[in-house]
């Protein structure tokens, strides 16, 4: 291989990577990431295991899960429910909760996710280290496979 020939085999690996569509494994790792968000809820904990603080003794207290009073951020957070959006196109992927609907919660989601004032922090809606690390995974291995096909399929 010539140095003429090494260099335009390299621009169209990196024309390949520029362009290429990357929706695929992009909605694969929305699904790592809300199969994250789920286990936070499940597990009452936070993305790095840690418990999330207990609450505070309340006579009216009914026993429902910790953030799970009426369902409806859970709902917002794993996108199956009214306030939880994501948009996914071939070189993005934005998840989130829209905190403007207010259904019993979801307004004060960034409260409860970092803490605030007297609110302890219950972080929920993040990807565990290995759901991110499965995330790039699912990337790299699309994007060898892209260049490996000469950017086809």
């Amino acid at each position: 291989m010539t140095p003429d020939q090494a260099i335009a085999d390299l621009r169209t690996l990196n024309g390949i990577l520029r362009t290429g569509s990357f929706a695929a494994p992009l909605k694969e790792c929305r699904e790592i990431v809300r199969g994250d968000v789920r286990k936070n809820f499940e597990s009452e904990s936070a993305p790095d295991g840690a418990a999330w603080p207990k609450r505070k003794p309340n006579p009216h207290d009914d026993g429902h899960p910790l953030l799970n009073d009426t369902g409806f951020l859970k709902a917002a957070a794993l996108g199956v429910g009214p306030g939880g959006f994501d948009d996914v196109n071939n070189r993005r992927l934005d998840i989130g909760i829209d905190k403007s609907v207010d259904l019993g919660g979801i307004i004060a989601a960034d409260v409860h996710d970092l803490g605030l004032e007297n609110m302890p922090e219950r972080h929920f809606y993040a990807a565990t280290e290995e759901g991110l690390d499965r995330c790039g995974e699912v990337i790299g291995d699309y994007g060898l496979e892209k260049l490996l096909a000469g950017g086809e399929g």
